[in-house]
């Protein structure tokens, strides 16, 4: 019996609002990115991410906002799923 090459694991993008809070980013988050890891998935966390590639307010450019959007889609783009973290709170249009 033939076995098949291991694949490489899919990609999910944590789509969430918990990156806007310091305390949520510090100790709720992490635990998603853990659990869904745990499950054999890579996880694609746009907040660290983004932070990581040095986009946002600190980045120096006046069009932060439109960089870190044309990321994001990208990165979903290149997911194979999408996990969205639905807390009460309507989510982004």
């Amino acid at each position: 019996m033939d076995s098949a090459p291991p694949s490489e694991a899919p990609v999910v993008y944590l789509a969430s609002p918990l990156g806007f809070s310091e305390s949520a980013k510090t100790y709720v988050l992490p635990q998603i990115v853990a659990r869904l890891e745990a499950a054999g998935v890579q996880v694609y966390e746009p907040f660290s991410a983004n932070n990581q590639n040095g986009l946002g307010p600190d980045s120096g450019n006046k069009m932060w906002a439109l960089e870190i959007a044309y990321a994001d889609v990208e990165a979903v783009k290149n997911s194979d799923a999408i996990f969205a973290v639905l807390n009460g709170l309507p989510p982004d249009e």
